[in-house]
């Protein structure tokens, strides 16, 4: 659901087809619809960076060397 959630945010700036990064003042910052986040490679980038932030966070999920 997380991957699913930033995935249509940042792709199509819509949630559940509710308009939220498509308006004016949003764009004026500089905002533009992101293509690539709605391919399916984006996916797994977006998995690989959940895991690097868990493990990151908490130490116990690290690997022994």
């Amino acid at each position: 659901m997380i991957v699913a959630f930033f995935r249509e945010l940042l792709g199509s700036g819509t949630l559940l087809g509710i308009n939220i990064l498509n308006y004016e003042p949003v764009q004026g910052v500089g905002y533009i619809n992101n293509g690539l986040m709605l391919m399916p490679p984006m996916a797994l980038i977006l998995v690989a960076c959940i895991i690097w932030y868990q493990r990151a966070r908490h130490k116990g999920l690290q690997e022994e060397k």
